[in-house]
């Protein structure tokens, strides 16, 4: 299926809200994981961010299953792994 220009410009904010997320958890900075830093920080508009997540929580848990599903990724390619789970 092709994304529309609309819908690769959603992706685009909603990657930029998970990585301005992540500095803010990372970094050290000032911040606070509130939709109005995410905001001020990635330039968007509070409503734009609202959008795709409801509440601080939901930039957490949006967080939270991308680094997992990256994870999962590198566990089902390591050739390691894949020889203790045909032992099992």
């Amino acid at each position: 299926m092709q994304h529309t220009w609309q819908q690769k410009r959603s992706i685009k904010r909603f990657e930029k809200v998970l990585e301005t997320a992540e500095y803010i958890l990372t970094s050290g900075s000032n911040y606070s994981l509130t939709i109005q830093d995410v905001a001020k920080i990635s330039g968007m508009k509070r409503p734009s961010i609202y959008k795709f997540f409801p509440s601080n929580e939901s930039i957490v848990d949006a967080l939270s299953e991308k680094h997992c599903l990256k994870l999962l990724g590198l566990i089902k390619n390591n050739p390691i792994i894949k020889q203790i789970i045909n032992l099992i």
